[in-house]
């Protein structure tokens, strides 16, 4: 209706770009703020705007690959699991060649947010790329939006099966048939990540040696390199396996906006049923992947490292389970949400994003403790750097279960969207 208008047939078009250049704008803004706010003598204000711009540009890309394959594909989901696959893909990709040819990270756009060396060198040619790679796949997007018809697509949709598969006939089924191939993906990332980590546990001492914002991470703990690396890697793998459960829950959300699990619940299921059921796969889901990333990591590094530092394997596969009740946190966060407000699902995503940034550039920008201690990830300790503090790990596992249960209480209660 909107496009039948006085404002042309990309009228939504122009107006997601507008706000999607707005934000990355209040972006810039902010995080230059916060970075100046330390007062700390390495974090300038030509720094801070490199780095700045590096994220927002990076915001900037991601809509515009989104944009092009919502012309291509004809559903949101394949859209959407198409784009992650590229970035996880292009994820992948950079992890290897920085650890086998660090030269060819050039000519990965993901690589670009940190080659262009904010606060030391300030390269702008990265972020000239970032700027005009993303105008050039906007422009395609408008192409392609310009030469389709309205609602059509590219690519046709799938033609469902005739008879329903055997699993559908339970709700464990229905999760497994609407989520197995996210999961089976993520896995193999998971695996892949994991391993490629762990293979450069034998020239670590090169591989941080040759990289000077790695050289930076590390300097506060040149005694104990190996558990530092360790800890810093649990961080991005626990991150990474955290997502895949919460899409889980997100998309039994979206189940619900389209109202599906109306159809569902008018059988013999009750909403504790569904709830219950699907909690414990999600639970198990992320639990599993995070193992398989600690698992491939520690089978990596023994193949790299050999049998002498057998204690650093060790150390690796306690750090893989003692992630487990963060993830279980994060979990019945969303779980909360789904079950009381599911429009505040983003908040979970934000503060685990918020968290990651944290834990991860802590010892890079020098951050006060104050505000590394406002991290998820610092309710557990951060082993094997530091040793394992049981209580908080309790507390947070603990806490967790609690809001597993408020929101089962919601969803008991609340009317369906």
């Amino acid at each position: 209706m909107l496009g039948a208008l006085n404002v042309g047939r990309r009228a939504n078009d122009f107006a997601s770009l507008g706000v999607v250049l707005c934000c990355q704008g209040l972006l810039i803004v902010f995080i230059v703020g916060v970075m100046l706010s330390f007062q700390v003598k390495t974090i300038d204000v030509i720094g801070s705007l490199y780095f700045a711009d590096s994220l927002a540009l990076a915001g900037l890309l991601g809509a515009a690959l989104a944009y092009c394959f919502a012309q291509i594909f004809p559903t949101s989901s394949m859209a959407k699991g198409y784009f992650l696959g590229v970035v996880g893909l292009l994820y992948l990709l950079r992890a290897l060649t920085d650890i086998t040819h660090p030269t060819w990270s050039a000519f990965n756009p993901l690589a670009w947010l940190y080659l262009n060396r904010p606060f030391t060198e300030n390269k702008s040619l990265y972020l000239l790329g970032l700027f005009f790679l993303a105008v050039g796949l906007t422009v395609v997007g408008f192409y392609l939006a310009n030469h389709r018809d309205l609602q059509a697509s590219y690519l046709p949709t799938p033609k469902g099966k005739a008879t329903a598969n055997a699993l559908l006939l339970s709700v464990s089924g229905w999760l497994h048939h609407v989520n197995g191939l996210l999961i089976l993906s993520w896995y193999v990332g998971d695996l892949v990540l994991g391993a490629a980590y762990g293979s450069i546990y034998g020239q670590i001492d090169t591989f941080i040696s040759s990289n000077h914002i790695l050289k930076q991470m590390f300097a506060q703990n040149q005694q104990n390199i190996l558990d530092a690396f360790t800890a810093m890697i649990m961080v991005v793998l626990a991150a990474l396996s955290l997502i895949l459960p919460l899409l889980l829950i997100q998309r039994l959300a979206n189940e619900e906006k389209k109202q599906r699990l109306a159809q569902l619940l008018a059988l013999p299921i009750s909403r504790s049923h569904l709830y219950w059921v699907n909690t414990f796969w999600v639970i198990l889901y992320g639990s599993i992947g995070l193992i398989i990333g600690g698992f491939a990591l520690a089978s990596a590094a023994y193949f790299s490292l050999g049998k002498v530092h057998l204690a650093i394997i060790q150390h690796i596969l306690i750090a893989t389970f003692h992630q487990l009740p963060l993830m279980l946190f994060f979990i019945d966060a969303m779980s909360l949400c789904f079950g009381w407000l599911p429009q505040l699902s983003g908040v979970v995503y934000g503060y685990l994003g918020y968290s990651f940034v944290l834990a991860y550039f802590q010892s890079l920008l020098h951050l006060p403790k104050w505000l590394v201690k406002t991290s998820a990830f610092h309710f557990l300790a951060n082993y094997p750097l530091h040793a394992i503090r049981w209580l908080p790990s309790l507390l947070v596992g603990l806490l967790g279960l609690s809001f597993i249960f408020i929101g089962w209480l919601g969803f008991s209660k609340r009317n369906l969207r």
